[in-house]
């Protein structure tokens, strides 16, 4: 089943295609350059191809595939997207959801096991409440 896998997955590579912001009205073409270039040098910096093609691959052969789109404050001034992957475990559904491809799922929350240390930085303005949860 690999080689049938791979086969897939190098045909998603293959047909993938560019982002480009359009222009809506006539006037807005300099926005939508310039928009276009902050989502390219989105892709780059978090190297969405071999995100997606994780993601793709997952969905392939676990049934699931998912990622996740945050705004992150390291390495840059003042921030900047961060696509990253997110492995099976930690996403929750919808309980009361009844189809198989959680089409009438109403929500979905993501639970993140991290350190009293790491709370703190992803979450400086919630440092007393953090302080009164149990350790783990």
């Amino acid at each position: 089943i690999r080689q049938i896998v791979d086969n897939i997955v190098g045909t998603e590579n293959q047909t993938r295609m560019d982002s480009k912001i359009l222009a809506r009205e006539k006037g807005d073409e300099v926005a939508a350059e310039c928009l276009t270039s902050i989502v390219k040098w989105c892709e780059q910096v978090n190297d969405l191809e071999t995100i997606a093609t994780e993601v793709f691959k997952d969905g392939i052969i676990k049934g699931y595939g998912a990622a996740v789109i945050r705004w992150s404050n390291e390495d840059v001034v003042h921030g900047y997207p961060k696509i990253e992957k997110i492995p099976f475990g930690e996403l929750r559904w919808d309980i009361n959801s009844k189809e198989i491809n959680l089409k009438d799922s109403r929500w979905m929350a993501r639970i993140q096991r991290v350190s009293r240390m790491e709370a703190y930085e992803m979450m400086p303005w919630a440092i007393d409440k953090i302080k009164k949860t149990s350790g783990f």
